[in-house]
């Protein structure tokens, strides 16, 4: 098989274990990217064990202090196709006449180290994804300068609804903006006046064997991912506080501290001495992360509909994927998709919450939610999957 010169490379100074940061999202694209035969590297930090990241960032810093001769050996060494099998030795050597990057979160330092690479070593990357949680003014001003100097094609990603380029938007008009939720770029557009596209998300659903049905009578409620006060926190202790005496009811935490406030600390401290909780530290082995969301019968997901209404939620879409029922606020972009009033509350009232945990306990009522569950699962991942997100990054 010959080897396009158009090479991608996926660049996260992040991507260290399976779980770090986007890690899910990169090691999908990677494998997209193989399947349909398109060579791909995967850049992170120098410390990671994974056998498809080639370790080039610095240990210490967040910028990509990595140098020539390691960019060299990168571009030049063998890479495996992870859908044949096959290993491939580039050709063309060093010079690439076009370069694609699919980049993650990062500064404006690594953009412009990035670009800087053509004049070293004649590397010049064609198109340049910034696919990044928050982009504000100075870092988006200084990501399209560094793309107009350099001649690269710049797509920037948003988000969220904060820290709006209104600026940047309307100053660089050879920026391509894009969002990840369509209910943003309805916002955005009104704000600024200018479209941005909606991209799918790289979603992978998970094998079926890491899908388990409800075991007994019992109902487990979860709860996953960083414990944010804006992904309502103090709901779901007053909602343990509440429901601490119920039979055949318990509750599943896996928490990931990294970044919480001490505030946040010591809400999740506070879980820990109910008996009805069982919690667990972010675990950064993938399969052990699916086996504890196995376990889960409910996910509860109480966020705040200031930061939700126009965000997407990778809690929620595991929650789907796995087929677990979702209880989540009205309002938000996930009650937009489970489209279902009985799985949707205000925000903040712990009592329907409970109440609609109780409801579930019922066998037949939850085999009612699990298929909605399931038909939902079916429309949105035929949106968001990593075959889609290719396609957008390709085009």
């Amino acid at each position: 098989m010959e080897v396009n010169n158009r090479r991608i490379i996926i660049y996260d100074p992040f991507l260290i274990d399976e779980v770090g940061h986007c890690a899910p999202y990169d090691k999908a694209i990677y494998d997209e990217l193989w399947r349909q035969d398109r060579p791909c590297h995967a850049m992170g930090r120098k410390e990671t064990a994974l056998p498809w990241v080639n370790g080039l960032f610095s240990d210490s810093l967040q910028v990509p202090f990595f140098t020539v001769k390691n960019l060299r050996r990168m571009l030049g060494k063998k890479s495996t196709s992870v859908a044949s099998g096959k290993v491939e030795m580039p050709k063309g050597g060093i010079k690439r006449e076009f370069v694609k990057a699919f980049i993650d979160y990062f500064d404006f330092l690594n953009i412009l180290y990035l670009n800087i690479q053509h004049f070293f070593i004649g590397i010049r990357f064609r198109k340049v994804v910034i696919f990044s949680p928050n982009t504000n003014q100075y870092f988006a001003f200084g990501l399209c300068l560094s793309s107009w100097v350099s001649g690269s094609k710049l797509i920037l990603m948003y988000r969220s609804p904060f820290d709006i380029p209104h600026i940047v938007a309307r100053m660089f008009k050879s920026v391509e903006f894009v969002t990840d939720c369509a209910e943003l770029t309805v916002l955005l557009e009104h704000k600024i006046g200018r479209y941005f596209e909606p991209w799918p998300l790289p979603w992978i659903v998970p094998p079926k064997g890491c899908i388990s049905a409800r075991r007994s009578q019992q109902l487990t409620v979860g709860v996953i991912g960083t414990p944010r006060l804006m992904k309502g926190l103090d709901t779901v202790l007053r909602v343990v506080t509440k429901m601490e005496g119920y039979k055949n009811i318990d509750f599943l935490i896996q928490a990931n501290l990294h970044n919480a406030s001490k505030e946040e600390i010591a809400i999740v401290n506070r879980l820990s001495w109910f008996a009805n909780v069982q919690l667990i530290q972010w675990d950064q082995e993938e399969t052990v992360y699916r086996a504890t969301v196995a376990k889960m019968d409910v996910m509860l997901l109480p966020y705040k509909r200031e930061q939700y209404a126009y965000t997407n939620s990778a809690s929620f879409l595991d929650a789907i994927a796995f087929e677990k029922v979702p209880i989540v606020t009205k309002d938000t972009w996930m009650s937009k998709l489970i489209v279902h009033p009985c799985l949707t509350v205000e925000e903040g009232d712990v009592q329907t919450i409970c109440n609609r945990i109780v409801l579930l306990q019922d066998s037949a009522v939850y085999k009612h939610y699990l298929q909605h569950v399931k038909n939902v699962k079916e429309i949105v991942f035929a949106e968001h999957n990593p075959k889609n997100f290719v396609k957008k990054l390709l085009a």
